[in-house]
Protein backbone atom coordinates (compact mmCIF):
# COMPACT_ATOMS: atom_id res chain seq x y z
CA UNK A 1 0.00 0.00 0.00
CA UNK A 2 2.93 2.37 0.78
CA UNK A 3 4.64 1.67 -2.82
CA UNK A 4 1.43 2.63 -4.66
CA UNK A 5 0.93 5.75 -2.24
CA UNK A 6 4.49 6.84 -3.01
CA UNK A 7 4.24 6.20 -7.09
CA UNK A 8 0.59 8.12 -6.91
CA UNK A 9 2.01 10.83 -4.97
CA UNK A 10 4.92 11.09 -7.44
CA UNK A 11 2.55 11.11 -10.51
CA UNK A 12 0.31 14.22 -8.85
CA UNK A 13 3.64 15.97 -8.08
CA UNK A 14 5.06 15.53 -11.01
CA UNK A 15 1.80 15.58 -13.60
CA UNK A 16 2.08 12.37 -15.19
CA UNK A 17 -0.47 11.43 -17.59
CA UNK A 18 -0.27 9.00 -20.18
CA UNK A 19 -0.46 9.94 -24.04
CA UNK A 20 -2.96 8.16 -26.35
CA UNK A 21 0.35 7.19 -28.35
CA UNK A 22 1.65 5.29 -25.11
CA UNK A 23 -2.23 3.70 -23.89
CA UNK A 24 -1.96 2.09 -27.85
CA UNK A 25 1.14 1.15 -27.63
CA UNK A 26 0.88 -0.79 -24.28
CA UNK A 27 -1.96 -2.26 -25.72
CA UNK A 28 0.03 -3.44 -28.78
CA UNK A 29 0.84 -6.57 -27.26
CA UNK A 30 -2.14 -7.60 -25.98
CA UNK A 31 -4.10 -6.50 -29.61
CA UNK A 32 -1.55 -8.61 -31.24
CA UNK A 33 -2.33 -11.88 -29.23
CA UNK A 34 -5.88 -11.28 -29.15
CA UNK A 35 -5.83 -10.47 -33.11
CA UNK A 36 -7.28 -7.16 -33.41
CA UNK A 37 -5.65 -3.62 -33.65
CA UNK A 38 -4.91 -1.59 -30.78
CA UNK A 39 -7.40 0.94 -31.46
CA UNK A 40 -10.31 -1.65 -31.45
CA UNK A 41 -9.31 -2.96 -27.90
CA UNK A 42 -9.20 1.22 -26.75
CA UNK A 43 -12.72 1.83 -28.37
CA UNK A 44 -13.52 -1.44 -26.03
CA UNK A 45 -11.68 -0.62 -22.94
CA UNK A 46 -13.65 2.88 -23.27
CA UNK A 47 -17.66 0.87 -23.19
CA UNK A 48 -16.57 -0.83 -20.36
CA UNK A 49 -14.95 2.00 -18.53
CA UNK A 50 -11.63 0.86 -17.66
CA UNK A 51 -9.11 3.57 -19.81
CA UNK A 52 -8.97 5.12 -16.41
CA UNK A 53 -7.49 2.00 -15.09
CA UNK A 54 -4.95 1.21 -17.88
CA UNK A 55 -4.12 4.58 -17.92
CA UNK A 56 -3.10 5.17 -13.38
CA UNK A 57 -1.36 1.37 -14.42
CA UNK A 58 0.79 3.39 -17.17
CA UNK A 59 1.71 6.31 -14.82
CA UNK A 60 2.57 4.26 -12.19
CA UNK A 61 5.26 2.70 -14.51
CA UNK A 62 6.29 5.94 -15.70
CA UNK A 63 6.62 7.38 -12.06
CA UNK A 64 8.95 4.23 -11.13
CA UNK A 65 10.78 5.03 -14.63
CA UNK A 66 11.41 8.26 -13.15
CA UNK A 67 12.48 7.46 -9.70
CA UNK A 68 14.92 5.06 -11.40
CA UNK A 69 16.20 7.61 -13.79
CA UNK A 70 16.60 10.00 -11.07
CA UNK A 71 18.08 7.36 -8.35
CA UNK A 72 21.92 8.37 -7.67
CA UNK A 73 24.03 5.58 -6.66
CA UNK A 74 25.35 5.77 -2.85
CA UNK A 75 28.37 4.55 -1.43
CA UNK A 76 28.73 1.47 1.26
CA UNK A 77 29.60 3.62 3.57
CA UNK A 78 27.10 6.47 3.09
CA UNK A 79 24.39 3.84 3.15
CA UNK A 80 26.14 1.84 6.40
CA UNK A 81 25.81 5.34 7.80
CA UNK A 82 22.14 6.95 6.53
CA UNK A 83 21.08 3.15 8.00
CA UNK A 84 22.67 4.49 11.60
CA UNK A 85 20.98 7.31 11.82
CA UNK A 86 18.43 7.27 14.34
CA UNK A 87 14.92 9.16 13.52
CA UNK A 88 11.61 9.62 15.50
CA UNK A 89 9.83 5.89 16.24
CA UNK A 90 13.12 4.13 16.11
CA UNK A 91 13.57 2.19 18.63
CA UNK A 92 16.47 2.93 21.31
CA UNK A 93 18.56 6.36 21.25
CA UNK A 94 19.88 8.32 18.86
CA UNK A 95 23.31 6.84 17.20
CA UNK A 96 26.10 8.64 15.65
CA UNK A 97 26.75 7.78 12.16
CA UNK A 98 29.10 5.82 10.81
CA UNK A 99 30.44 8.05 8.42
CA UNK A 100 28.38 11.03 9.54
CA UNK A 101 30.46 11.71 12.93
CA UNK A 102 31.40 15.19 12.30
CA UNK A 103 27.99 16.17 10.62
CA UNK A 104 26.46 14.64 13.98
CA UNK A 105 29.00 16.41 16.58
CA UNK A 106 28.65 20.26 14.83
CA UNK A 107 25.00 19.43 15.40
CA UNK A 108 24.17 19.10 12.14
CA UNK A 109 22.17 16.20 10.63
CA UNK A 110 24.57 13.80 8.08
CA UNK A 111 22.81 13.83 4.45
CA UNK A 112 23.81 11.47 1.09
CA UNK A 113 25.13 14.55 -0.37
CA UNK A 114 27.32 15.23 2.34
CA UNK A 115 26.07 18.47 2.90
CA UNK A 116 24.19 19.11 6.63
CA UNK A 117 21.84 20.73 7.74
CA UNK A 118 21.23 22.33 10.96
CA UNK A 119 18.95 20.84 13.75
Amino acid sequence: MRREAVLTAIVEAEQISPTEEQVLEALQPTAEREGVEPDKLLVDLRANGRVEELREDLAARQAVELVAERAKPISVGQAQARDALWTPGQEGEPQEAVAGGAAAASGKLWTPTGEGSAS
